[in-house]
């Protein structure tokens, strides 16, 4: 479920900002920005991402949460400023620019911990699953799985037609003879 998901979201956001806190690893210039980025940024955002996991798949995932901590940490950098490393080091040059992209990594991680911890809590909350319903949750799994695949099949063959389509046309236009299709028989 959603909400469960930004709730998740909200206290790892919570959790990391307190060890960031109490490390001074990082510090907000004002301390309504930590609130905006534990509701907002890890919460809802990073909370959403979550739960397009089982349907999208974790790479897809990673790669669109890596963009997203990418865009708010160079925005960030360069108008809101919103947060700083308390070092006294100037946010700018090569040593920021290599922080803004691990940070950027680390957000892609974010919506997978969130997601594999709504998986944990459900396990922990639903208590012992019997073999049965184990085996249907599998199948479900499957079935999800494979329609993913068939949608991408239809696509690929929805690809493969209209390449057809064009290679038939070309063939037309230079009057030679249409190409014999091999089989995967003649080109083993």
């Amino acid at each position: 479920m959603w909400w469960r998901s930004v709730a998740l979201g909200v206290l790892l956001g919570a959790l990391v900002e307190t060890v960031a806190w109490l490390f001074r690893l990082w510090e907000f210039r004002r301390r309504i920005f930590v609130l905006v980025a534990v509701v907002g940024m890890y919460g809802l955002v990073m909370g959403s991402l979550a739960t397009l996991t089982p349907r999208a798949g974790w790479l897809r995932v990673f790669t669109v949460a890596v963009l997203v901590g990418l865009v708010a940490e160079l925005w960030n950098l360069q108008f809101g400023q919103w947060w700083r490393f308390p070092d006294g080091q100037p946010d700018n040059g090569r040593r920021r620019a290599a922080m803004v992209l691990l940070l950027a990594v680390l957000w892609g991680i974010v919506p997978l911990a969130i997601a594999e911890a709504h998986i944990g809590f459900q396990r922990w909350w639903q208590g012992p699953v019997s073999p049965l319903e184990r085996v249907q949750q599998k199948e479900q799994a499957l079935r999800q799985r494979r329609e993913i695949l068939l949608r991408r099949l239809d696509d690929v063959d929805a690809r493969l037609r209209a390449t057809e389509r064009q290679r038939r046309r070309l063939e037309r236009r230079q009057g030679s003879a249409p190409t014999e299709q091999r089989t995967t028989e003649e080109t083993r």
